[in-house]
């Protein structure tokens, strides 16, 4: 019996308060954190104004968000189908001359390349190296959709493929391949038949381009900005303008007093809610007086 008392004692006054502790604990914090969250709010006291003008900029920019996505996305777009549309014509050029002297027309090769700014690699049937543009020899080896398929972004039936640089232990293609944000546009393609079957590829690094793409959404985010701005602006004036007569309303009724009812709130104006509003009370002081 009495060592049930003393388990009973032990129980109450010593791990019950230890059991109910972390659950005070925490009462207590999240007590503190809406204490401070309530204080906060009255003190920043978000007027009617600030609550519009950011509805309506967060409005806005998401908007212009949109657009600009969209146009950045059709801009990549042209890019790709212009950067395209070049090695095709380059592709179509060296394969003319394959055709007819059955032969690498060395000093033709580098000069389209020069003048292109692109990397143009000859193989042989067996995916051999046989000529190639690159200084750095390393690099010039034979991109194949199938085998180097963790590299291919897109692929169209042109032969044509979008390549990027992943983080991947699987990735063998070598890095200077790519520009410095890690993509290539590659075209490759055969000519000829049987033992004299040659692949040529075109490598373009998009260098220019992605400089120009660049420059093209700092200059659009940076006029996007410049807009918010001005239409914050402008916004704030038109909100503060179209909530003058709650100001007027406010001080009118801060000068009613028991003896002065004879107040009336002017009416005047355009027909609009606040008009209404007015009108309710200028007929709320007329009861009373």
């Amino acid at each position: 019996m009495k060592t049930r008392n003393v388990i009973r004692i032990i129980y109450k006054d010593l791990l019950k308060p230890l059991l109910i502790l972390p659950f005070l604990i925490i009462k207590a914090t999240l007590a503190m954190f809406r204490g401070i969250y309530d204080r906060l709010i009255r003190k920043l006291r978000f007027s009617i104004t600030f609550r519009m003008t950011s509805m309506y900029t967060f409005i806005i920019a998401i908007t212009l968000l949109l657009l600009s996505l969209g146009v950045i996305g059709s801009g990549f777009a042209y890019m790709l189908k212009s950067e395209g549309d070049d090695l095709q014509r380059d592709y179509l050029f060296i394969s003319e001359y394959i055709k007819r002297d059955q032969s690498i027309p060395e000093y033709n090769i580098k000069l389209l390349s020069e003048l292109s700014g692109t990397s143009i690699s000859i193989f042989d049937r067996s995916k051999k190296l046989l000529f190639t543009t690159d200084k750095s020899m390393g690099t010039a080896i034979f991109i194949d959709r199938n085998r180097n398929k963790v590299n291919v972004i897109e692929y169209n039936d042109m032969n044509m493929m979008l390549i990027g640089n992943p983080l991947r232990p699987d990735n063998s293609i070598p890095p200077a391949i790519f520009n410095e944000y890690g993509y290539a546009l590659v075209l490759n393609d055969g000519v000829g038949e049987g033992s004299s079957l040659k692949y040529i590829q075109i490598i373009d690094k998009l260098s220019q381009e992605t400089i120009y793409a660049r420059i093209f959404i700092i200059t659009l985010f940076a006029l996007e900005l410049f807009f918010i701005i001005i239409i914050v602006a402008i916004g704030i004036r038109a909100i503060k303008r179209l909530l003058r007569p709650i100001k007027q309303m406010t001080d009118a009724v801060n000068d009613v007093t028991i003896n002065q009812l004879d107040m009336r709130l002017d009416i005047k104006g355009s027909q609009n809610e606040f008009r209404d509003l007015a009108g309710t009370f200028n007929n709320m002081l007329d009861r009373l007086e």
